[in-house]
């Protein structure tokens, strides 16, 4: 918002029905929308809207009790992993073969792996962190892969008929990050993960 000289107003809707919050948009009851996976199945749910330049990715990570001897995924199969319950996470765990526990939501989740009532949970990269810098003697660790199904691209959402914001918010985008100032920020909350890639492309 600085970057393009105007305002920031939040408003905050409701998420849980993709054309629910889309309505929102087309309604001009906002003028973009953050964080929406950049992938072409949503492309395909409207003509209506275009999509910015991807300014990060995110997804799920799998963490482990410090002292648990595994670098991947595969290394806990035949484990019990904890995963918050309908979730992408839950569904690509299920897909996968995995035994899951299920939680109703990712603080459960990190309750549930410190009290190794499981062997790991695969939570939300932002949630883990953050609740890892809040608790920062907390004796977990992040394996370092980052696995294609559980990554997501974010990009920025606005309507079709304005392509002067779109290209707008795309040189933002550009900025942010040749300058460094988004990863100054996704350190700052302690991102996890992704923000170690940088060079593989994950992140752009």
């Amino acid at each position: 918002a600085k970057s393009l000289g105007v305002k920031l107003q939040y408003n905050w809707f409701v998420t849980a029905y993709l054309a629910r919050i889309l309505g929102e948009l087309f309604a001009e009851k906002c003028d973009f929308m953050l964080g929406l996976p950049l992938d072409k199945r949503l492309e395909g749910v409207s003509t209506s809207i275009a999509f910015s330049k991807p300014y990060l990715t995110t997804g799920f990570v799998t963490v482990v009790a410090s002292d648990m001897q595994a670098n991947r995924l595969e290394d806990l199969k035949g484990k019990r992993i904890g995963v918050e319950m309908h979730s992408i996470a839950d569904f690509r765990l299920f897909g996968l073969g995995y035994e899951r526990g299920l939680y109703p939501n990712q603080a459960a989740l990190f309750k549930a792996l410190i009290d190794r009532e499981v062997a790991a949970a695969v939570m939300w990269a932002p949630m883990v962190g953050w609740s890892l810098k809040q608790q920062n003697t907390v004796p977990v660790m992040i394996l370092p892969e980052s696995r294609k199904e559980f990554s997501f691209p974010l990009a920025i959402a606005v309507r079709k008929d304005e392509p002067e914001l779109l290209s707008a918010i795309n040189d933002v985008v550009d900025e942010l990050i040749r300058s460094g100032r988004r990863d100054q920020i996704l350190a700052k909350y302690n991102f996890p993960g992704f923000l170690a890639q940088k060079k593989s492309s994950i992140l752009v």
